[in-house]
């Protein structure tokens, strides 16, 4: 038989002492919350293959849960003058419609840092349409010189982010939905 060098009572004490801690300090390690808001939202992206938008003049048509808006522009008029610049128009109280160049970002490490940089591509851009609010359903139509090259209607299916936490609240909820334009 094993006999244990510390008296019985004293083998419990730690253990007695672990208890009486967490119960005063039950609380201790709360999570603060911030106000750290967000926006709800959806956002599109419309992309061709190689990144170039035929010269012509656009019509990007948005359905948002039956109001309708309709961006017009001229390209190469409204690309982006400068590297890294954007054009942006306002297309209805809840829509921004915006065109900018398409970047590369690459990002590494080496023994003490890491690091990210974007780029933008020259010759490629993207359009983005984002609107605020969580729409149920989208239809959006593109027409190009009067003829349509691209018609869909979705159902955006949103997810819920919490900036501070779900304890914290407030939640806010994203799509992104991406399209190739032929």
């Amino acid at each position: 038989m094993l006999h244990s060098a510390l008296p019985p009572r004293t083998m419990f004490l730690p253990a007695l002492l672990v208890v009486v801690w967490a119960a005063i300090c039950n609380g201790c390690f709360t999570k603060s919350c911030t106000d750290m808001g967000c926006i709800s939202a959806l956002s599109v992206t419309l992309r061709t293959a190689d990144g170039s938008w035929p010269e012509g003049a656009y019509d990007v048509a948005l359905s948002v849960d039956g109001v309708e808006t309709v961006c017009s522009f001229r390209l190469p008029e409204k690309l982006p003058s400068s590297a890294g610049a954007s054009t942006g128009l306002n297309c209805g109280t809840d829509v921004r419609f915006e065109i900018r160049p398409e970047s590369q970002c690459e990002m590494g490490c080496d023994v003490n840092t890491c690091w990210q940089g974007c780029r933008p591509i020259p010759g490629k851009f993207v359009q983005a349409i984002s609107v605020n609010g969580t729409p149920s359903q989208i239809e959006l139509s593109v027409v190009r010189d009067g003829q349509e090259i691209l018609a869909k209607h979705v159902d955006p299916n949103y997810q819920e982010t919490f900036p501070n936490g779900p304890e914290c609240g407030p939640a806010c909820r994203h799509a992104t939905l991406e399209f190739a334009i032929p």
